[in-house]
């Protein structure tokens, strides 16, 4: 995971969030993922990204076990890029409604990245992260072409 694509950089210090649930919900989705595809979450590759702009929170490395998460035909997830974005939107409250303006922000990470390397247009992942008293709830929005 040391690929650089367009203005992309890696985060290599944390630094503050500007809304506490962020954070939260930053810091439980990759756990969540992992557990979800029953793999041990030292196997699985994943990088904090930063840019000038705003930029999906993470990018995480394509495996063969999206595949029984999503649901999908054996083999499927090899025709993925070998990574692609993936955003975090967290609420304090319930919520069900599907997270607008992450797509915005992996709309912005394709365009940047089509230039350069097209196999990565149109995928993606959005997590939905609902904190609710105490009660987390996580939904996972895969895109693919």
């Amino acid at each position: 995971m040391n690929v650089t694509i367009g203005d992309y950089g890696f985060l290599l210090n944390k630094v503050k969030s500007p809304a506490v649930s962020g954070t939260i919900g930053e810091a439980v989705v990759i756990p969540a993922l992992t557990a979800s595809m029953g793999i041990n979450s030292n196997t699985f590759g994943f990088q904090r990204l930063k840019s000038r702009f705003k930029c999906p929170d993470f990018l995480v490395e394509t495996m063969p076990e999206f595949d029984k998460l999503w649901n999908m035909t054996p083999g499927s997830s090899s025709k993925f890029p070998p990574d692609m974005p993936l955003e975090v939107k967290s609420r304090l409250t319930r919520d069900n409604g599907y997270p607008h303006t992450a797509v915005d922000q992996l709309k912005r990470y394709w365009s940047e990245c089509k230039s350069i390397d097209p196999q990565r247009d149109g995928y993606g992942i959005i997590a939905r992260v609902n904190i609710a008293s105490s009660n987390i709830t996580i939904r996972y929005y895969l895109f693919t072409k």
